[in-house]
């Protein structure tokens, strides 16, 4: 899990815009009358309107130049902040790097222009998402911002976070509002230690999980609940030192296992997702373990997490 989990981590510590957005972007535009030709910036001829239109990413208005027959618009469409750049909150540092660059400026998805208008002007129209084309098939990858797990034990209650893990997903579309999914996922937290004092305790935790959900989509927000199965171990080892040391590294370490937690079942899964853009989400997940099956096991847990979510769809329903 660690050397999959460092092929992401690059993406992770850069600036978000930088790294997710591509050079363009792409705008709908609708004309009246239909079937108009358009001028991107006195250079790309397009022919013709009610297309989507590739529009370089800018910090500077776009000109669209918009002619039929005797008809011409020209209008000035003003470039705005992506919202994927704001996921910057989450590592600061990296806004430095997206503000140096025009990655981060986006432009209205649907834009309507009327050339019966006499002033040159235009109208950003909202996605209707109930006329989406059709794509029921999905597939996809998670990446935890932060997640956390809580279990019980020996009459203790402990919990856990960190932002170690990975999740590959499909989703199916039954219509254009209902959705079945399934997730394999996992996470590997250790406690990271740099220079040893001994003695000390080295604790090391996996979840391995799989759930499938019936899902439902209202506008932009995803909603959806249906079973999970995980694998929970955890293990904190004790490092003592009586035989060496940090110093005396030529000296055997002596290592004891003191406390050891397993725990398997079936739980529910509950998903909350909400879509940035067209590729990109973010999302909570919460899995609470119902039956636990693992042997001698006691006790309760649940996992946690807020991911940024990459969906790509692969089929078009004809």
């Amino acid at each position: 899990m660690n050397r999959l989990y460092l092929l992401f981590l690059p993406f992770l510590l850069s600036s978000c815009a930088t790294v997710f957005n591509s050079q363009y972007t792409t705008s709908h535009i609708v004309t009246n009358p239909k079937g108009a030709k358009i001028v991107i910036n006195g250079i790309d001829t397009f022919c013709c309107s009610n297309n989507e239109i590739a529009i370089k990413r800018s910090s500077v208005p776009v000109r669209i130049e918009v002619l039929k027959d005797s008809l011409k618009q020209t209008v000035q469409v003003l470039p705005k902040t992506s919202l994927i750049f704001f996921l910057n909150a989450l590592y600061y540092p990296a806004f430095i790097v997206d503000l140096l660059n025009d990655k981060r400026f986006t432009y209205p998805d649907k834009i309507y222009i009327d050339l019966y208008n006499p002033q040159n002007s235009y109208h950003v129209l909202r996605d209707d998402w109930k006329k989406h084309k059709d794509q029921p098939i999905n597939i996809g990858l998670s990446v935890p911002i932060v997640n956390g797990y809580y279990y019980s034990s020996n009459h203790q209650n402990n919990s856990m976070s960190g932002v170690l893990g990975v999740a590959f997903h499909s989703e199916y579309y039954l219509d254009r509002k209902y959705y079945l999914s399934a997730e394999l996922g996992g996470l590997e937290h250790n406690n990271w230690v740099g220079f040893r004092l001994y003695p000390y305790t080295e604790t090391h935790r996996r979840l391995l999980y799989f759930n499938t959900r019936i899902n439902e989509r209202v506008n932009r927000w995803n909603f959806g609940a249906g079973l999970s199965y995980q694998q929970f171990n955890m293990e904190n080892t004790l490092h003592d030192g009586r035989n060496g040391g940090f110093l005396f590294p030529s000296h055997q370490d002596t290592v004891y296992q003191i406390e050891k937690q397993y725990k398997e079942g079936i739980g529910l899964n509950l998903s909350v997702q909400y879509q940035l853009s067209k590729y990109f989400y973010l999302g909570t997940m919460f899995q609470p373990l119902l039956f636990n099956t693992a042997p001698a096991a006691k006790g309760y847990m649940h996992y946690i997490n807020f991911s940024l979510i990459f969906k790509l769809p692969v089929w078009s329903r004809k």
